[in-house]
C-alpha cells in the first residue's frame, strides 16, 4: 500500500498522506497558510526529514542554475 501512496504523491500534485486533511495539500495549506514544520512535510510526503532537505537543496540549485546565479 505505501508504494501505491508514494506513486500517487509523485503523480497527483494535491495528494499527501494526511487523512486528517482528506489527503489534500490544498486543504493543509488552507489550514496552515504560513506553512508547517519540516517534520510534517516529511510525514505527508512519506519521506525522511533528510530526504526533504536534499530535495529542497536540489530544487534551489536547479533554480539558481536556471537564473544564472
Amino acid at each position: 500500500m505505501s508504494e501505491e501512496k508514494k506513486l500517487k504523491i509523485a503523480e497527483d500534485e494535491d495528494f499527501i498522506d494526511y487523512p486528517k486533511f482528506k489527503n489534500s495539500l490544498n486543504k493543509l495549506i488552507e489550514k496552515y497558510p504560513e506553512g508547517v514544520d519540516q517534520e510534517t512535510i516529511a510525514k505527508v510526503l512519506m519521506m525522511t526529514e533528510e530526504e526533504v532537505e536534499e530535495t529542497y537543496a536540489s530544487a534551489i540549485k536547479k533554480l539558481q542554475l536556471a537564473l544564472g546565479v
